[in-house]
Formats: structure tokens, sequence, C-alpha cells
């Protein structure tokens, strides 16, 4: 098992279809459109980066990650990821963790001093978090506008 940092374009074709699992298993009930091009531009720009973890040199599961400073305090650098995603034949062993891990070891070289995770907590990784050091702090509610 291999995870690293990836150039989002460079692995779009293999990330797609697990983008696109994702999403049926954790959508939040709009259409799914990602575009290579958002995601291109926000990588370049250092505001978004992806984490892949492989397995046999097949992409099993992927992490990205959002980094900007705290509106309301700016010397806070703040990660946050979503999606994070592992592929259900890979589930049960450490790559979930491993990616959250790298991500977090890259968040903290590009200056972010808080990690977020946005991950329902009905899954077995939502759900492991509070026994490895997060808290809950907050909670998502939608609407359609």
């Amino acid at each position: 098992m291999a995870v690293r940092e990836i150039d989002i374009a460079e692995h779009w074709d293999a990330a797609l279809p697990l983008m696109q699992a994702n999403w049926q298993e954790t959508g939040c009930g709009f259409g799914f459109a990602p575009s290579r091009e958002f995601f291109e531009a926000a990588q370049q720009r250092g505001l978004f980066y992806a984490v892949g973890g492989f397995v046999d040199g097949e992409l099993a599961g992927y992490c990205g990650v959002t980094i900007a400073p705290s509106p309301f305090n700016p010397s806070v650098g703040v990660a946050s990821g979503n999606p994070l995603y592992v592929a259900p034949a890979y589930r049960g062993g450490a790559l979930c963790a491993r990616l959250m891990l790298a991500a977090e070891q890259i968040a903290r070289k590009r200056g972010a001093t808080f990690a977020f995770w946005h991950m329902r907590a009905d899954t077995a990784a939502g759900d492991s978090l509070g026994r490895h050091g997060y808290e809950c702090v907050d909670n998502v509610w939608m609407r359609g506008l």
C-alpha cells in the first residue's frame, strides 16, 4: 500500500469512479457534476490538494483537502478534508487512517494548525474519530435554496 499526494489531473480517470461511488453513498442531495478544471485550478492556487491510496498500483481511496486561513483569525490555518473515500474492497484496514494522516502532514507543512474532517457520523470512519483525538465541534445543516 502506498499513500501520497497526487496531481488531480494525472489521476482524474481513476478517481472519477471512486468519486461517483462516494457520492452515491454520501451525496448531499444535489446533482453530481465534478469539474476537473475546478479541481486543477484550486490545486494550482494552493487552495486544494489530494492524497491517493494505492494498492497494487490501483487507486483504492483518496481524500481532498481545502486549505486556507481562518477568516476570524488569519494566523490560524484551517485544513478541511472533504471528500474522504475508500473503496469497499479496501475498508477495514489502515488505508483510511493513512490517507488522513498523510493529508494532515501535508496540511501542517503548508501552515495549517487545525484539521477538520467532514464525514457522516454513522460510518466506521466517522465513529472512530473520537478515539483518535478528534472532537465533534459542529453539525452541518443543509437545505436547498
